[in-house]
């Protein structure tokens, strides 16, 4: 009888914290008192069935009704250890400064009569509810309340959504006359489409990255980031964002402010990402997870340049570089910094960081605290556990570590010779020049002409470019405005590849093709300097794989766009073009790289081989 005791003494409690009159709680001891000596004293004999069908056996219609809800009380907590509010009512009169604020929000109204009433009697249950349990003033709500109360209702038969509706805009109201933080206003709905989570959501890993985080100095106040949530998105506003995509990003960074204030955190980017990492393993979809990056890309660089910088590439996408630990980490700085002061170009430079980022990574993975440990085994092993790798590949990788461990060897790091342990996997050799063939370039011209969406018009442009100036992909997506002479009709840029200057004259169908671009299919409001752009916001630059894919979209039957620059140089040297002469138009400071594009020229070759005759050699038995 112990539980029953006790379980019932629950339900009388629960009926005086919601202020039911003293006879409804007097009749509902009784029928408990009742209920136990019909039933027995058996040890947990309650049974909700056979409770129910005693009061369905007594005479009086009232008593049944009123027996049987007091049995589901009961029943509740067995069940659930507490009275669902389904089963309750509150009957609380509200104390006279709680009823003064319901009055003036509801007289601020501007709503129909009946949606106003609604608006009322909800307001006034949040509140009946807000002092049954010790809040007597809408400065102390909370967020535990709000969960209580959200918990509450949602074990009612009333609508659920409705209420939070309502109780939403009151708590805006609040919000806007000083009484409540701004979260408050919208943390009932977030909290319906179940978008909060809390610190004790994230992984034990997140949380202690989260508390370290908020010790350090220089993180944002929550207060802070809410406020500049509207000028940021404004300054979205001139890189051709749609309203859309503004409002996203507004809520990814309202639900982030909303879990800093609960948690009383400030913002950081590492808080962020823990957050995020949260976030996505319980409430938001994987598509959404670099959007929400996204957002918070441009939001640290508004932060710390208080522009919006959309062209910069996504910062969390960590590299094998940052994954490596401070001893790996300082020598590959100090090498690529040798690198810088012998003049290499800044692909040769980032090519080789990566090279070696990955060479560093596999030592990490064969447990290597220093470079001190490393020996020949573990370097043959790092080109042996690679085998199904492409032989130049692999041979580029090893190349960029035997400079690192020649590097190392001089700094006296690592045993003289290491880099020995590293072969070559790969031999160069000559192939034979590929061009197109009559029926692609026919293909790419038809496509050309007949060009009429955005993307189409932007093909165009790119394909005779290549077509007609032999212009590597890089120089072409580079290109600028200024770069156009109209008037003379060239093009002068200074070549990404080489460095070097170069001059060349345009045809006035690739000249028309470029300005059929920009007038009709470029977007208007882009903010970059270059001439091709995406046409998706924020309008960012291209990358080397739009003209391959521009050539796939010809219809030709290859999509390697440097053929084009191949097919200009052999086209050139067969219509009688010297190879210095060639050199110039495609912008080599030499004829070296030109030599092998001779052997394409059919007729001039066929002048080439000597008669026997004038060879002197003779024919004997069928042969020479």
């Amino acid at each position: 009888m112990i539980h029953y005791e006790t379980n019932t003494g629950t339900v009388l409690d629960t009926l005086k914290k919601y202020h039911y009159q003293q006879n409804v709680i007097q009749q509902s001891e009784k029928c408990y008192s009742v209920l136990r000596s019909v039933c027995g004293d058996e040890h947990d004999f309650f049974s909700k069935e056979k409770a129910l069908l005693w009061s369905d056996s007594l005479a009086s219609d009232r008593a049944r009704a009123f027996y049987s809800i007091t049995i589901h009380r009961l029943a509740d907590v067995y069940e659930y250890g507490h009275v669902l509010a389904a089963h309750l009512r509150i009957h609380a009169i509200l104390d006279t400064k709680l009823q003064a604020v319901v009055d003036i929000y509801t007289s601020s109204l501007n709503y129909c009569c009946g949606y106003n009433r609604a608006l009322h009697a909800t307001c006034i249950h949040f509140c009946e509810f807000l002092q049954c349990n010790g809040v007597l003033s809408v400065e102390e709500i909370s967020y535990q309340i709000l969960d209580f109360y959200c918990e509450f209702i949602g074990q009612s038969d009333e609508a659920y959504r409705g209420y939070i509706m309502k109780v939403g805009h009151f708590l805006r109201y609040l919000v806007a006359n000083g009484h409540l933080r701004p979260a408050f206003a919208m943390y009932m709905n977030v909290r319906f489409s179940s978008k909060c989570i809390t610190l004790g959501d994230l992984s034990p890993k997140c949380q202690e990255i989260v508390k370290e985080s908020n010790c350090q100095e220089g993180y944002i106040s929550a207060e802070d980031l809410y406020r500049s949530i509207e000028h940021f998105s404004a300054q979205l506003v001139p890189f051709g964002y749609s309203d859309n995509v503004i409002s996203y990003m507004s809520f990814y960074l309202k639900l982030l402010y909303i879990f800093l204030d609960r948690e009383k955190l400030g913002y950081s980017r590492t808080t962020a990402n823990a957050w995020l990492e949260g976030m996505c393993s319980k409430v938001l979809a994987t598509n959404r997870t670099r959007a929400v990056n996204r957002t918070l890309d441009l939001y640290d660089d508004y932060v710390e340049t208080g522009n919006i910088l959309p062209l910069q590439r996504l910062r969390h996408l960590e590299s094998a570089y940052e994954r490596l630990p401070s001893w790996c980490r300082e020598s590959v700085d100090q090498f690529l910094e040798s690198k810088g002061k012998e003049k290499r170009a800044v692909g040769t430079i980032r090519q080789l960081k990566s090279q070696i980022s990955f060479f560093c990574e596999f030592l990490v993975q064969e447990r290597l605290s220093s470079f001190n440990e490393l020996t020949p085994e573990i370097v043959k092993k790092f080109n042996i556990e690679r085998s199904n790798v492409k032989p130049r590949t692999r041979n580029n990788y090893n190349g960029g570590a035997k400079l690192f461990l020649i590097f190392l060897e001089l700094k006296g790091m690592v045993k003289s010779g290491l880099h020995f342990a590293l072969s070559s996997c790969y031999a160069e050799g000559e192939r034979i020049v590929s061009v197109l063939n009559q029926s692609d370039r026919e293909h790419i011209y038809a496509y050309c002409r007949a060009a009429s969406s955005p993307i189409e018009l932007r093909d165009a442009a790119i394909l005779l470019l290549g077509m007609n100036t032999a212009l590597r992909a890089c120089d072409i997506l580079a290109l600028k405005y200024a770069d156009i002479n109209w008037t003379e009709r060239t093009i002068c840029i200074v070549q990404r590849k080489t460095g070097v200057g170069h001059k060349h004259s345009v045809d006035v169908e690739t000249l028309n093709a470029i300005f059929r671009y920009i007038r009709d299919a470029r977007p208007k409001n882009a903010l970059s300097d270059t001439i091709f752009i995406s046409t998706r916001v924020p309008y960012m630059s291209l990358t080397s794989s739009v003209c391959n894919d521009a050539l796939k979209r010809s219809g030709s039957s290859v999509s390697d766009f440097h053929r084009l620059r191949r097919t200009y140089a052999t086209d050139s040297i067969a219509g009688g073009a010297t190879l210095k002469e060639a050199a110039e138009l495609l912008g080599q400071s030499d004829t070296n790289s030109l030599n092998r594009y001779a052997s394409l020229d059919i007729d001039r070759m066929r002048l080439c081989p000597l008669s026997l005759e004038e060879t002197g050699l003779l024919v004997e038995r069928g042969r020479y």
